[in-house]
């Protein structure tokens, strides 16, 4: 039964980006559809062959709204699919530089809420690398940024207690994994 979701979705996403090629939205939801889909639903495409059109995909997004960070984002995350973590680390930090910039705007056309919504998510992705490339002190940095912006984002206090853990003292890490405590509404370990 999913399967035939995925498809009929995909398939509908791909007459909507057809018929309206700006279509922003359809673009990053076939994204996040390939982004998210097992192999075996993608009607028997390699891994390759999937990234290179969740690629395409987020370029489009890209092209076509070139000072927001959603298109760069999701490029990243489909780079970092793919083992290219240089590159990923490139464009998350692209992604924060153009929404903190909009961001940092007094009069603007684009809803605040969704700029912040997309910085928060690429300044936690960009941590979460660098937290797995082992580069704790630039992660720490990212998180602190995200913490100032969003106080409450469990994740992020996860992460820095789990980089402060490994410190001494330990007593800025509790504090950090006491926050995880009060502010995490979903489990995400």
């Amino acid at each position: 039964m999913r399967i035939n979701n995925t498809v009929s979705a995909l398939n509908t996403l791909n007459k909507a980006i057809k018929k309206y090629p700006k279509f922003i939205e359809a673009f990053v939801a076939r994204g996040q559809i390939y982004t998210l889909i097992n192999l075996n639903e993608t009607n028997n495409l390699s891994i390759g062959q999937v990234y290179e059109r969740i690629i395409s995909d987020y370029q489009s997004v890209i092209n076509l709204l070139p000072n927001r960070g959603i298109g760069y984002i999701g490029k990243a995350d489909a780079l970092k699919g793919i083992g290219d973590y240089a590159a990923a680390l490139k464009l998350y930090s692209k992604a924060i530089q153009l929404d903190q910039k909009e961001m940092d705007k007094e009069i603007t056309v684009v809803n605040k809420e969704d700029v912040k919504d997309s910085l928060v998510n690429g300044r936690f992705k960009r941590a979460r690398l660098l937290y797995q490339l082992k580069m704790l002190d630039q992660a720490s940095e990212e998180l602190n940024a995200l913490v100032k912006i969003q106080p409450e984002n469990a994740k992020a206090h996860f992460y820095l207690g789990k980089i402060l853990s490994n410190q001494d003292p330990h007593q800025e890490a509790y504090i950090h994994f006491e926050q995880v405590i009060t502010h995490n509404e979903e489990p995400f370990l």
